[in-house]
């Protein structure tokens, strides 16, 4: 019988298995293989606000409870050891629930959906927890990750918005990609020296999230890992890593060639980009709203993706002559900007590089751009003329 099997069948209130049958038994309604080590499947729709999973099970199968909204506490015995994924998925009234030491592994979207989760009892047992394992959780105020968990999956913490605190151990070595999306709660985390790899969008949208500290061990930091971080004002650095530095409290590589990150919440209507910098970095100064002018030097020559995207009031940048392409979606949404000359040089504008720039009353294209991206001009409802040169031999859709 196959994972899943009786997914949303929430009137579902008993599953009988015939006596004669070599390789499954019921117990109560609820479906167990056939030795009882392995529980398949509790009705969804069964009645009761408790159970306890009974003795000698060593195993909870693939969405054994998934859906049983009406189950508050479940019960696991001493002698489990594992967890298939989506165990827990969905169980809107589970309050609170006790993992027992022995369980290595939480695995993939386990507790996802479990809205009026509180409080969680994780082993020390556990090394790792999966892909979207707490995924909006959005009652979990707190949790201690136990030494021994080495990483920490995508997704894990996603939508937990009343987490407030959490400690990560250090044996933790990478945290997934959005693991701490929309943890809008979170004011401040402490990562821990083992930690390598920070993966891409971590941290997004945790508008309480103040200062952060880049331990000395880590090598690499995503795309996006603070984007709309909104009160952030500054990025430490420790001071032996090898990989990144902070100035000012502002995130760059260790020899300041590219900016990585400005943080969205830092005092200060203007900022001076250093020279030497040749770089910066994709989503570098989104949603930076406090910014009215950005100065660039003469080194840079690429500008990447969503750069300058959500500097609602940006009021004037000059590009350099030194740069060749303007990234997707670079300037979108910066509404006060009211022009922008392109120097020549530039051969392409990406994607939605303007998109929504209301303000923008002129623009220049030189003639050594080449191609125009998709909506590069959408929502720039201020602009009234522009001229495209015969240079450009490409020009996307809505443009």
């Amino acid at each position: 019988i196959g994972g899943r099997t009786f997914y949303g069948c929430t009137s579902l209130t008993a599953i009988n298995v015939a006596t004669g049958n070599q390789n499954y038994v019921s117990v109560n309604g609820v479906l167990y293989n056939k030795d009882k080590t392995t529980i398949i499947c509790y009705p969804a729709g069964k009645t009761g606000k408790s159970y306890k999973i009974i003795n000698g099970v060593t195993s909870i199968g693939d969405s054994a409870f998934e859906k049983c909204i009406n189950l508050t506490n479940i019960t696991i015995p001493d002698g489990v050891m594992s967890i298939d994924i989506r165990a827990f998925e969905n169980c809107t009234s589970l309050t609170s629930i006790t993992i027992p030491n022995g369980v290595t592994s939480i695995g993939y979207e386990v507790f996802s959906g479990c809205t009026n989760l509180t409080s969680i009892t994780i082993p020390d047992s556990v090394t790792s927890i999966g892909t979207s394992a707490f995924y909006r959780c959005i009652n979990l105020t707190s949790i201690k990750i136990p030494f021994g968990v080495t990483c920490i999956g995508d997704q894990a913490f996603f939508g937990c918005t009343s987490l407030a605190d959490i400690t990560i151990p250090d044996s933790v070595m990478s945290i997934g990609d959005s693991a701490f999306y929309g943890c809008t709660s979170l004011k401040s985390i402490t990562i821990p020296d083992s930690v390598t790899e920070i993966g891409d969008w971590v941290f997004e949208n945790c508008p309480s999230l103040i200062s952060i500290t880049i331990p000395d061990g880590v090598t690499s930091i995503g795309d996006g890992a603070f984007y709309n971080c909104s009160s952030l004002t500054e990025i430490k650095v420790a001071s032996e890593n090898s990989n990144y530095v902070s100035v000012n409290g502002v995130l760059y590589n260790k020899d300041k060639t590219t900016i990585i990150c400005y943080p969205a919440g830092k005092k200060g209507n203007n900022y001076k980009i250093p020279d030497g910098v040749t770089e910066i970095g994709s989503i570098a100064f989104s949603r930076c709203s406090s910014l009215t002018s950005i100065t660039i030097p003469n080194s840079v020559t690429e500008i990447g993706y969503s750069v300058f995207e959500g500097c609602t009031n940006l009021k004037s940048i000059t590009i350099p002559n030194g740069v060749t392409s303007i990234g997707d979606s670079a300037f979108e949404d910066c509404t006060s900007l009211t022009s922008i000359t392109i120097p020549n040089g530039v051969t392409s504008i990406g994607d939605s590089a303007f998109e929504g720039c209301t303000s923008l009353t002129s623009i220049t294209i030189p003639d050594s751009v080449t191609s125009i991206g998709s909506g590069a001009f959408i929502g720039c409802s201020s602009l009234t003329s522009i001229t495209i040169p015969d240079s450009v031999t490409c020009i996307g859709d809505s443009a």
